[in-house]
């Protein structure tokens, strides 16, 4: 499929929604970042589109209370405990441990986008996915250190981007 659109003249692809852990994916073809075992598999994608002199990125994707308990086989997480209105479940209020493991989550998303060959990552921070959702006081009800003001619904999305740029090196695209 993507070595097709390369041959077509494409001069980057974006690989999109690439769940970063065992709580982020929201659909089974989705391509997976979550596992130093899918690194392989990704490089053949990244080889095969260079092959045609384009350039590829992985979408780094984290559905938070978007996600189906049902895909992952547990309750899904998020900021606060605000039912989605597309799902219809309640997701389970994140720890600071989770957020912490989280923030980790993505960077070695990144770090095995960047091992596979991939150009570049792209952080998917909006459309209601797990980073918006800490940005949003409308689901993002935390008193803690990432809720309340904006300087501290903004905290998990500014550390997420920060243990990324740690994880591939200031010359990696993100």
């Amino acid at each position: 499929f993507y070595e097709e659109r390369a041959r077509g003249g494409a001069a980057l692809l974006f690989i999109g929604g690439c769940p970063v852990d065992e709580y982020a994916c929201s659909m089974k073809e989705m391509i997976g970042l979550s596992d130093d075992r899918f690194i392989p598999g990704l490089k053949k994608i990244a080889d095969a589109v260079h092959r045609h002199d384009t350039f590829v990125a992985a979408q780094l994707f984290h559905g938070g209370r978007y996600v189906r308990s049902g895909m992952i086989g547990r309750q899904p997480i998020a900021p606060s405990p605000i039912a989605s209105a597309i799902t219809r479940e309640v997701p389970r209020e994140m720890t600071l441990d989770n957020i912490q493991d989280t923030i980790a989550n993505f960077a070695q998303a990144a770090r095995r986008a960047k091992q596979a060959g991939f150009d570049a990552v792209e952080v998917l921070a909006g459309t209601g996915y797990l980073i918006s959702e800490f940005f949003s006081p409308l689901t993002n009800q935390r008193t803690d250190e990432y809720g309340g003001s904006l300087d501290k619904r903004m905290r998990f999305g500014i550390e997420v981007a920060w243990a990324i740029r740690e994880a591939v090196g200031s010359d990696y695209t993100v």
